[in-house]
């Protein structure tokens, strides 16, 4: 597994890091530990802000990377680590199909001969799992490893539940504790990687109904409903109808941030579950991508059209899976286990609309509806063809996944075919102008920097980088374009993208692309107006500090740093700022006073920062 992993993913390995692992890997400073202390390894846990849960186990990982790489991030360490845990999955996929397949194997073989022994199928579509293109984003985009890990400890947790499972009568009590226990450990070191592991009860619920239908699970469960099925019937709506409030209650906020409602998405999501179908079973090249933006929002049940066979498409699946579950068991079984996959990130969740990572555990189950489906076909017939057609089908999609590596592996090459493939992608145009301006064709640049903010009328972000790009060419940033992104920023806010491009000005002001100071200062202006967080108010008046400081304007840039300050206590880098302001201006007292604040700051909130420390330090003792 491992082999097949190396094999069709390696020529992707390269150098670069990628949209958000900017944020997410490069940004985070915490995560560049020194030791493997239990402090150093806490901070780095704690350092993530993806998902409710901050996502502790993949932040370790990723530090865990940068420690063994000798102090540094190194994609190509980091890529490499994510191929082994593919292929530590493609086996962990195999032991559970052996499961699944023997244990289904007498319901699918109802002819004169088997098509296969169990351990052949599930080599053969643990194979195609590993190999398949759809995998490429979940291994070779390094921020991902979020999904593939928290899958390695998904899988883990089935296994053990599987193995007490089916030897459970012939096992001793602390045997079962063990390993029930390792199961829930599993199960925990996978929600704390990614919140994808909260579908791991839903897993287990298929398990049971499909591999132990006389269980006393679910002989419990059928005593239940013949008793009182009207009683069981209203718990069982009353609590769905709790559980899916809930989700609405807490996934509304998400929404105040993105350029489509929760009715939009989950109209939208259905068309998708179908694009996602289309790339598993017809893997085109053309129809991959990084980045899926160019997917017009349904705003209607026919706004686009295929909105509404898609929504009648999407409920029909599960209502075929229960039809099909005793003549094709296993098409069953792969319907809801693909729709169980999509539960969280493809519903109520202000997520983005679509990425290929979602479907990497998900796409199993398309693979065993598809074994199961050819099963039921060649029950009665000749099945040696199987011996010729499974080879050609692997390599050609090993084939598929190795050319879009390979374009991965460089990555102007990997973003025009992005461009070229998905014209109305804004991301995808806006990372082709990026790579069009470090080749300094700056015109060229702005032109797809416009294309973005016209493919993407309500962000703002594409814009910024415009004018970055105009004061980097020494030109004054454009008046027309300057108050289009105050419009865009009042009518939409901050969005991480914007947030992302703010921050890249106020560095760009230090540097090369000082005529901007004045436009960030109005973009500023505009986001404190209506912004009511602290935390993002504190970033704000950072950043007004930074123009500040720029512009020779002391006194203005210690108000804004002490704002700053004042909204967030454990704000690091305003505190930093003000103690340099403070020894420049000659502030003995008040530099000090903002070291004591530091040294208290950082044992909260554990940053080190022993360096910019040692610095303050030494300059504050040798003012007089």
């Amino acid at each position: 597994m491992l082999t097949a992993s190396m094999s069709v993913f390696s020529p992707g390995v390269n150098r670069t890091f990628l949209f958000d692992d900017r944020a997410n890997i490069l940004g985070n400073s915490q995560l560049q530990i020194d030791s493997l202390s239990f402090n150093e390894l806490k901070r780095a846990a704690l350092s993530g802000g993806s998902g409710p849960l901050k996502r502790p186990i993949a932040s370790i990982s990723f530090a865990l990377n940068y420690y063994i790489s000798g102090g540094n991030f190194d994609a190509r360490a980091i890529k490499t680590t994510n191929i082994v845990i593919h292929g530590i999955n493609g086996f962990l996929i195999f032991m559970l199909l052996s499961v699944l397949f023997q244990r289904l194997g007498p319901l699918v073989n109802t002819g004169s001969r088997k098509i296969a022994s169990p351990i052949l199928l599930a080599s053969v579509v643990s194979l195609f799992w590993l190999v398949h293109p759809i995998q490429l984003t979940a291994v070779l985009y390094s921020v991902q490893r979020m999904s593939s890990l928290a899958t390695t400890f998904i899988l883990l947790s089935l296994l053990c539940y599987l193995f007490v499972r089916v030897r459970y009568l012939g096992m001793r009590i602390y045997e079962r504790v063990i390993i029930g226990i390792s199961s829930l450990v599993y199960f925990l070191l996978a929600i704390f990687t990614k919140e994808i592991a909260l579908l791991i009860p839903v897993y287990i619920l298929m398990l049971e109904f499909f591999l132990f239908p006389e269980g006393r699970f679910l002989r419990t469960i059928e005593n239940l409903i013949r008793k009182n099925p009207r009683t069981f019937l209203i718990i069982s709506f009353v609590a769905l109808s709790l559980l899916v409030f809930w989700a609405i209650r807490y996934a509304l906020p998400g929404y105040s941030g993105r350029p489509f409602t929760m009715s939009e998405r989950l109209l939208t999501e259905a068309r998708v579950i179908f694009y996602y179908l289309s790339l598993i079973l017809v893997p085109r090249p053309n129809g991959f991508g990084l980045h899926h933006d160019d997917i017009s929002i349904s705003t209607g049940l026919l706004e686009p059209w295929t909105t509404l066979p898609s929504l009648l498409g999407i409920l029909s699946l599960p209502v075929a899976a229960w039809y099909l579950r005793k003549n094709l068991p296993l098409v069953s079984f792969g319907l809801l286990w693909f729709l169980a996959g999509h539960l969280l990130e493809s519903t109520f969740f202000a997520l983005d609309i679509a990425y290929e990572h979602r479907n990497y555990l998900p796409s199993l189950g398309i693979l065993i509806g598809v074994t199961g489906l050819i099963a039921h076909l060649l029950r009665n017939h000749e099945r040696t063809v199987l011996v010729l057609v499974i080879p050609v089908l692997l390599l050609a999609l090993s084939l598929v996944t190795v050319q879009r590596s390979s374009k991965w592996s460089i990555p102007a090459e990997m973003v025009y075919f992005q461009v070229k493939h998905h014209p109305s992608s804004a991301r995808s145009h806006a990372e082709w102008a990026g790579i069009l301006e470090s080749a300094r064709q700056f015109d060229e640049a702005k032109k797809h920097y416009l294309i973005s903010a016209r493919l993407a009328p309500g962000d703002p972000s594409y814009l910024i980088w415009y004018q970055i790009l105009a004061a980097k060419q020494g030109r004054t940033p454009e008046a027309a374009i300057d108050k289009e992104i105050i419009q865009r920023l009042d009518q939409s806010g901050v969005r991480p993208a914007t947030a992302h491009a703010i921050a890249n000005v106020s560095d760009c002001i230090l540097k090369d692309c000082s005529r901007t100071g004045p436009s960030l200062n109005r973009w500023l202006d505009a986001l404190i107006a209506k912004e009511t967080g602290r935390r993002k108010l504190s970033f704000y008046y950072q950043m007004k500090g930074i123009y500040f400081a720029s512009s020779g304007k002391p006194a203005e840039a210690i108000e804004a740093y002490t704002q700053a300050y004042n909204l967030n206590n454990n704000n690091i880098t305003a505190m930093l700022s003000l103690a340099w302001l403070f020894i420049n201006t000659h502030q003995k007292l008040a530099a000090e006073h903002m070291e004591s604040l530091l040294l208290e700051a950082r044992k909260s909130t554990g940053l080190p920062r022993e360096a910019e420390m040692a610095m303050v330090r030494n300059r504050i003792q040798q003012l007089k």
